[in-house]
């Protein structure tokens, strides 16, 4: 994984040359260069910032979505 996590927003697919940023309220942005991919997520989190559950919830849908796009950009090629 990019992030180096055990759970990264960046899923599991990225290469290791991809790079990102998530923000607070929920959005993320991932570049994977080798694929000529890019995937921006934009939600909004700030709903119930007091939920932790909110966040790491947050957390595995920025991966599923990035996965969903590696997948896809993957295919079409």
């Amino acid at each position: 994984m990019p992030t180096g996590e055990e759970v990264s927003s960046a899923g599991t697919l990225l290469g290791p040359r991809s790079y990102g940023h998530s923000g607070w309220t929920g959005t993320s942005l991932w570049i994977d260069p080798d694929r000529d991919l890019f995937i921006l997520l934009l939600t909004n989190r700030a709903f119930d910032p007091r939920t932790r559950r909110s966040f790491t919830k947050l957390h595995e849908i920025r991966g599923r979505v990035a996965d969903a796009a590696a997948r896809a950009a993957d295919a079409s090629h």
